[in-house]
């Protein structure tokens, strides 16, 4: 046991010179496919399928973090990293480690499935966020984004991501961080690109840093917030059926069967798989735009509270944890 705690510890220390991307997590997950979904299922029912394994997911790790000390009375200056639990190795903080890994395992594979960006849909997430917690009127506060509707204009009803668009460079992705720890004492060059798994974990430190949220920002904390927005995921899956039921969800069935239709018409040899330009996901079921973005807003925020979880408890590249399970 203690070969492979100290392996597995080496390994993530190794692994920080070289952040993992999201392209290469995706890459990895189709590559580990031996025998991709037929896509004669509809991604639905895939889909629906694999929110519930997040869901057997979350519960493994509610089942773990209870290895580890109850969450402390909040403190800004003391990082949950630095006590003696999770600054420590032992079997006990691997295996929660691992278990925050599967989460977010089951979130690339589910984005995949969907034919979802799971990066852009947590980056389009944090511009939103932006706009629902303004620093100056959220700073300290836990409050729900509601109670700042009157002066945000943002409700329950109008939240979409679909009008954000998100343009990126190197030099924009470097410049996005700016509020790097004091005791990191690194140069700007040397920070994670927005492209990486450590770059977006940056981002979603620096925005809970600027609105002083890390007091509230412990283990278990994080995990009911998570469980909470899988809950969320799920009611956008739970009335969809798994199959060709004309009297469940007609626009979705029929949709299906007319991509069913065009599919029959091809040569054998073309066949669609999960990775190919054909799989058109959530889309090629005959989802809406604006549904299929609340399934992204749903998801990213699912990522967000992981990558938030996995940095708080001393993960710096859960895309590595993810791709060594």
């Amino acid at each position: 046991k203690q070969k492979k705690i100290t392996s597995l510890t080496r390994n993530m220390k190794t692994a920080s010179s070289f952040p993992t991307s999201f392209t290469s997590l995706n890459s990895l997950f189709l590559d580990r496919l031996n025998e991709p979904p037929s896509l004669s299922i509809p991604a639905t029912s895939i889909a629906r399928s694999h929110v519930l394994e997040l869901g057997n997911s979350i519960g493994n790790l509610c089942h773990t973090i209870q290895m580890a000390p109850l969450d402390t009375i909040h403190d800004e200056k003391r990082h949950v990293g630095q006590t003696t639990f999770w600054g420590k190795v032992s079997m006990e903080r691997d295996e929660i480690y691992k278990a925050v890994g599967r989460v977010f395992l089951s979130l690339v594979v589910l984005s995949n499935i969907c034919c979802i960006d799971l990066r852009i849909g947590i980056l389009k997430k944090m511009e939103l966020n932006n706009k629902k917690y303004p620093v100056e009127l959220c700073k300290g506060k836990s409050g729900k984004y509601t109670k700042y509707s009157s002066q945000t204009g943002i409700t329950k009803d109008n939240q979409t991501t679909l009008d954000i668009d998100i343009q990126e460079n190197d030099n924009d992705a470097q410049q996005q961080y700016q509020l790097v720890d004091n005791d990191q004492k690194k140069d700007e060059t040397s920070l994670p690109s927005a492209q990486t798994v450590p770059g977006i974990t940056l981002l979603i430190r620096e925005f809970a840093i600027a609105r002083t949220w890390t007091k509230y920002h412990k283990p278990r904390n994080l995990t009911l917030a998570m469980m909470g927005e899988v809950g969320e995921l799920a009611e956008l899956f739970q009335w969809q059926c798994d199959v060709n039921d004309a009297s469940m969800n007609e626009e979705v069935v029929s949709a299906a069967e007319e991509s069913e239709k065009k599919d029959d018409d091809d040569d054998d040899d073309n066949v669609a798989t999960l990775g190919d330009e054909k799989n058109q996901g959530l889309r090629g079921d005959g989802w809406k735009d604006e549904d299929i973005d609340h399934v992204q807003q749903e998801l990213a925020d699912v990522a967000i509270y992981c990558l938030r979880l996995a940095d708080v408890v001393g993960i710096h590249d859960l895309g590595f944890v993810t791709s060594n399970l």
